[in-house]
């Protein structure tokens, strides 16, 4: 009887320690990871990769060399972290983080106020691989990244936007900090009342998977509470399989026109080129009185860049070339 209760117990454990190994060897979590890590490897393999970036419609002179420099040592950078396999999510994270950062642009740092004095700041971000998407809107100087806040709502949450003090909220939970604007650093001291200067980024990365992102610190003197196109996925940012746009301009007529989605469903149905998909889609805002620019980019690494105001400061560069800047 003992001899059969040990060889029980004997069969038990191994049965136990085979189930065990069969859950590490088959389970969700390393089968995440296997792909993910097939899906790195895999954009090793690849050569072609392409970054556009944007700094606002509308000319500008403030800081304009300064900025122009920015966004080209942005573009080598960027360069260097598609080159090594970075995911076009993360690189438009990091670009769209940096002009937050830098205090040159109106978006972050460099946020213009609204009519009470107030910062409110919108930014969205959108991958094309799988469609997930995240925004935030009318947030304060408590966060001092609304990319980060944005791209943080898209790998945590279901939902996709979330709205001032609630924004915030959630973010803070989940890491955010406050930041010190300077003053002396905020873009458009006379040009409050100059409706562009958002920021953006799409990317073509290694693995041909495309991302899009924007960012801005809004209309100069708005109403509080005035929410423009950035944050808003199919006006201001979009991206899916075929293309990324970022937009920049008179937020209200990116809105209406669901400017962004607009470029992307022109190129699918009527089997435009993204740069004609990108110039019509900006062309039926301007009767309105509707001005700015978009950045767009599809998945063979096609790049379109129209705008209807003075100038466009934007930068683009490629697995095959070098960066480039350009203002009007």
């Amino acid at each position: 009887m003992k001899t059969i209760r040990v060889t029980t117990l004997a069969l038990c454990l191994l049965f136990a320690t085979g189930s065990f190994a069969f859950h590490l060897a088959f389970s969700p979590q390393k089968a995440a990871a296997e792909k993910q890590a097939a899906e790195i490897e895999k954009c090793t393999q690849r050569e072609n990769f392409v970054l556009v970036i944007h700094g606002g419609a509308g000319h500008k002179e403030y800081k304009l060399k300064e900025r122009a420099a920015f966004i080209k040592d942005l573009l080598i950078h960027c360069k260097r972290l598609l080159h090594d396999g970075e995911t076009s999510l993360d690189v438009v994270h990091f670009a769209i983080k940096e002009m937050e950062d830098s205090g040159l642009f109106n978006a972050g740092k460099g946020s213009i106020k609204n009519k009470d004095g107030i910062v409110e700041m919108d930014a969205s971000i959108m991958d094309g691989k799988n469609m997930r998407a995240g925004a935030v809107a009318s947030v304060s100087r408590k966060i001092k990244n609304p990319i980060t806040a944005a791209k943080l709502i898209l790998e945590t949450s279901d939902n996709v936007m979330f709205v001032g003090e609630n924004a915030e909220k959630y973010v803070k939970r989940i890491g955010s900090f406050d930041v010190d604007i300077d003053p002396k650093d905020r873009f458009g001291h006379s040009d409050a009342a100059n409706p562009h200067g958002t920021v953006g980024c799409v990317a073509l990365d290694r693995c041909g998977n495309l991302a899009a992102g924007t960012s801005t610190g809004g209309f100069g003197r708005k109403i509080p509470g005035r929410v423009g196109d950035s944050p808003i996925i199919g006006a201001g940012t979009y991206a899916n399989d075929r293309v990324a746009v970022s937009c920049t301009g008179h937020g209200e007529y990116f809105i209406r026109w669901a400017v962004a989605h607009d470029v992307a469903a022109l190129y699918a149905y009527k089997n435009l080129t993204i740069a004609d998909a990108a110039k019509q889609a900006l062309d039926k805002i301007q009767p309105d009185g509707g001005t700015g620019g978009i950045i767009a980019l599809d998945s063979a690494g096609n790049i379109a860049t129209p705008f209807n105001t003075k100038g466009m400061i934007r930068g683009r560069v490629s697995s095959t070339s070098e960066p480039r800047v350009a203002i009007y």
